[in-house]
């Protein structure tokens, strides 16, 4: 074999250690590798070698199995324990030729074997072997660990983006829900007027008799004229009552707004669907409710018996704004165009086993729906400027990623012109990752 051609990119150059008590044995090898242009460390015995890998790992370790102090396979015991020498590929060196001999040291975490007395040619191609090896090893974790910090890159991209677009989805929201929150203020800003205008007329008898009647007259107060305080009182019950209704619907849409936005933590967390869905509508309302020129949108939910399940509550709260709102649009789309029907959004939840043991959502609706070539690719967010669903296609691109990628669950559909679409959404008790 000739020596210059390790030069080249065939035969790499390396740092090889000899760990071997014969004195002969090592100055012969050490010769041949260092002709070869390779690095070459000694070592006579198993501490000094211990001590040698440990100052500057090598690329390759000569070992020789009856050596003092430590033997062979002990001290490739001990290197394929620790993480920092364990992928050094190791060739063991022996006179012994025995198959059961061959056998231990590849059960010790040996790479290759060298007969002694070995032959020169023989020995080089083996470590030439075991180098190439380790160098592909090599470049192999440096592309992993490449493709993994790209992985990591491109999931906090996708965590961005679902970040933007959940605050693009709360900002178009912002008007609705100020409507929402505006309507019960201003029955309380009413009812508070109406409180004190009641109170008065209770209050007024009231104190004019404690003022004049209380001494003279002391079973006055059993003759007050029943009939004029008797509705203002009323009246003050009646606006008590819707006031605390009013406080209460507020405080609602609040919460519902806030779980809606909360931030996820780095874990799943057990959530509850049912929760989820509920708030969502709940700040849907008024797309729901009557508009102008438009019916109200009649919603239909059965939920069912459903266990808690791992998640991001955020996120899925997203999943939800996002298809309900799709269903919407689709519903808003039809009736627009003049359709004389009866526009429904139909929610209902069930507990599954198939395809995973988890919780099936379906959201449907009775709007236009989409044709089959629409239907390949709603999914793709590169089809936003092509889907007829308002703006909406990136919106479910994200949904599915969620959904798919980050839950290991499924997003699903069927949809026929004219009838309508119905979203199916599988989502795992328990995250498979």
């Amino acid at each position: 074999m000739n020596p210059d051609l390790h030069n080249s990119e065939t035969h790499p150059l390396g740092d090889i250690l000899i760990v071997d008590d014969e004195l002969n044995n090592l100055r012969v090898l050490s010769a041949i590798l260092q002709s070869y242009g390779y690095g070459v460390r000694q070592a006579i015995d198993g501490r000094t070698a211990l001590k040698a890998i440990e100052v500057e790992p090598p690329d390759l370790i000569l070992l020789d199995i009856i050596i003092p102090d430590i033997g062979g396979y002990e001290i490739c015991q001990q290197l394929k324990q620790n993480p920092a020498t364990a992928e050094i590929p190791i060739i063991f060196l022996s006179a012994l030729n025995r198959t059961n001999d061959k056998v231990k040291g590849f059960e010790v975490g040996g790479a290759d074997y060298i007969t002694k007395p070995f032959q020169s040619q023989e020995a080089i191609a083996r470590i030439e072997h075991q180098l190439k090896i380790r160098s592909l090893q090599r470049q192999l974790q440096k592309k992993n660990e490449k493709l993994e910090l790209t992985l990591s890159q491109l999931k906090n991209m996708q965590l961005q983006l679902i970040h933007a677009e959940k605050m693009s989805s709360l900002g178009q929201l912002a008007a609705g829900v100020a409507y929402e929150v505006q309507q019960p203020m201003n029955s309380i800003h009413q009812n508070i007027n109406r409180v004190v205008k009641e109170a008065s007329q209770i209050l007024e008898p009231l104190a004019s008799y404690f003022a004049t009647d209380l001494n003279t007259n002391p079973d006055g107060l059993a003759q007050l004229d029943r009939d004029k305080i008797q509705p203002s009182i009323e009246g003050f019950s009646k606006a008590v009552t819707t006031l605390k209704s009013d406080a209460a619907r507020i405080e609602d849409i609040m919460a519902s707004m806030c779980y809606f936005a909360r931030t996820d933590s780095a874990q799943m967390q057990q959530l509850d669907v049912h929760k989820g869905l509920e708030s969502t509508i709940t700040i849907l309302q008024n797309r729901l409710q009557t508009r102008e020129e438009l019916p109200p949108i009649l919603l239909r939910k059965n939920y069912g018996n459903i266990p808690l399940i791992e998640g991001y509550p955020g996120q899925l709260n997203q999943v939800f704004l996002t298809l309900l709102s799709n269903a919407i649009d689709k519903l808003e789309e039809k009736l627009e165009a003049g359709v004389d029907f009866a526009p429904t959004i139909a929610v209902s939840t069930q507990a599954i086993e198939s395809p995973f043991p988890g919780v099936e959502i379906r959201i449907g609706d009775n709007g236009n729906g989409s044709s089959g070539e629409v239907e390949d690719r709603l999914f793709n967010r590169y089809f936003a400027s092509e889907a007829p669903l308002k703006g909406n296609a990136i919106g479910l691109s994200i949904a599915h990623s969620i959904v798919v990628e980050r839950h290991g669950g499924q997003l699903q559909y069927s949809s026929n012109v004219g009838e309508g679409t119905e979203f199916f959404l599988r989502l795992p008790r328990q995250a498979a990752f």
